[in-house]
C-alpha cells in the first residue's frame, strides 16, 4: 500500500457486514473471511448490509434478480415486493453518508452486493438460472462511483487481486488528502508512487499524467491540485472498467 505523508490515516473501505462484522446474512449467518481479518490495521472498514438498511431484517425470506420483459428486477419472492428502488435509494444515502470512501470489500454471489456472479433467475419463483452478473447494491455504487475500486471477498484470496486492491485504495486515500499547501513535491510524490501501476494497467492514461507535468509551471498549485485530481480519477476510472481479474 501507497506511504503518504499522511500515512498514519488509513483508507476507508466499505465492506458487506455479513463478513465477519455483523450476523446479517438473509439466513442469519455471520461469515468467516480470514484475510479480510488480517487487513484490519491496514484499512479503516465501514460495514454496510444494504438489506438490512432498508429494513428487512435478519434472518429474512431471500430476494433475487428476476429478468423478463427485456428488463430487469429485485424481487423478494415471498412477499412480491419489488426492492430496486429502496436499494437503490439506499446507496445514495449511504454514499452521502459516509462521504470519502476509498473502496468496496462486497460478498460474492449476492444479489445486492456481488459484482459479477450473483444469480439471474427467469421468474420468481423457477429456479431456473438464465445468467449471472452485478447485484443492485452494487451497480447503483459503480454508477454513483464509478472510480471507487471494488473487490469480492473471494478474490482477496488471490494475491495480485489482493494486492492492487490495496495498492488503489491507498492511492485514493492518498489523493482525497492532497492540499494545495503540499505543492510540486506532494503531487510529485502521490504520481511517483501511481506511476508503477498505472503503467502496467492503463499506459496511454499514464503518459497523459506524465505529461501534465508541464501545466504546473503555468498554474498555481490549487489550480494545478484540482486538474491532477481531474485526470487522476479519470485514468484511474479506466482500469475499473477492465474485465475482473481472475
Amino acid at each position: 500500500m501507497p506511504s503518504s505523508p499522511s500515512s498514519c490515516e488509513k483508507p476507508r473501505v466499505a465492506v458487506s457486514a455479513c463478513l465477519g462484522f455483523r450476523a446479517c446474512r438473509y439466513d442469519g449467518a455471520i461469515l468467516d473471511c480470514p484475510t479480510l481479518s488480517s487487513l484490519a490495521g491496514r484499512v479503516e472498514f465501514v460495514p454496510v448490509c444494504p438489506e438490512e438498511g432498508i429494513g428487512l431484517g435478519t434472518p429474512r425470506p431471500p430476494i433475487r434478480i428476476v429478468r423478463n420483459g427485456g428488463g430487469e428486477r429485485l424481487i423478494q419472492p415471498s412477499t412480491g415486493r419489488d426492492l430496486g428502488g429502496r436499494i437503490e435509494d439506499f446507496a445514495e444515502g449511504f454514499l452521502a453518508r459516509e462521504g470519502a470512501l476509498d473502496g468496496f470489500v462486497v460478498k460474492s454471489r449476492s444479489p445486492s452486493c456481488a459484482l459479477r456472479d450473483t444469480k439471474i433467475h427467469s421468474s420468481l419463483h423457477d429456479e431456473t438460472q438464465v445468467d449471472r452478473g452485478e447485484g443492485w447494491f452494487a451497480r447503483r455504487v459503480r454508477t454513483l462511483r464509478p472510480h471507487l475500486p471494488r473487490i469480492e471477498e473471494t478474490d482477496l484470496e488471490i494475491p495480485p487481486a489482493l494486492e492492487d486492491f490495496l495498492i488503489e485504495v491507498g492511492l485514493l486515500s492518498w489523493l482525497r488528502r492532497l492540499r494545495p499547501g503540499d505543492g510540486k513535491k506532494g503531487i510529485a510524490a502521490h504520481r511517483a508512487e501511481a506511476q508503477p501501476y498505472l503503467a502496467r494497467r492503463n499506459p496511454r492514461g499514464n503518459s497523459e499524467l506524465e505529461r501534465l507535468r508541464k501545466e504546473h509551471r503555468t498554474l498555481g498549485d490549487e489550480a494545478f491540485l484540482d486538474l491532477y485530481r481531474t485526470v487522476f480519477l479519470r485514468v484511474f476510472t479506466e482500469v475499473r472498467k477492465e474485465p475482473p481479474r481472475s
